[in-house]
């Protein structure tokens, strides 16, 4: 997790990745901002982008403050992004989704976002709007296209998701 000024943007970037290392997609955003940091353990913290430390090289990264020690950065994601969504996808192929109104209330001490299982985790956050659709991939090749509207949200934070793909 790592921030960059808007003048130091790179055309091209070395990206090193170590193993179990998952990048992230870039987020456009502003200091002023807040957004939700989802860990593979199901917790959402908020962090607010003021904190984040610019980088002035090409790094791994940098940790934000809030997330503790030993905890994976599975995705960021506005504090209430546009359309209103947030599908959580876990290594054994559960989904959820929420309104982004749910983890609004998020604070940086960390809240439930997810229950996930014994033996999985939380490895992706998608914020999405109406008549949007997903793309689940295994490691095996297999790739299942789904409807999001499709899917029933969740009200609560703290509960599962349901089988998106079986793996």
């Amino acid at each position: 997790f790592a921030a960059r000024s808007r003048a130091r943007v790179p055309d091209g970037v070395p990206l090193e990745l170590g193993a179990g290392d998952r990048p992230l997609l870039p987020l456009a955003t502003d200091t002023e901002a807040e957004l939700n940091a989802f860990s593979a353990d199901g917790l959402v913290y908020r962090v607010r982008v003021a904190e984040v430390p610019i980088e002035q090289r090409t790094t791994r990264g940098a940790r934000p403050a809030t997330l503790p020690r030993g905890a994976r950065l599975a995705g960021i994601c506005p504090v209430v992004p546009d359309g209103g969504h947030v599908l959580l996808v876990t290594a054994r192929g559960e989904v959820k989704r929420c309104e982004a109104a749910v983890y609004a209330q998020s604070h940086s001490g960390g809240s439930p976002a997810y229950d996930v299982p014994p033996g999985d985790e939380l490895v992706a956050v998608v914020p999405h709007g109406a008549g949007d659709e997903a793309l689940l991939h295994a490691a095996s090749g297999k790739t299942l296209r789904i409807a999001l509207d499709a899917i029933r949200p969740v009200k609560s934070p703290a509960a599962g998701g349901v089988a998106g793909m079986r793996l």
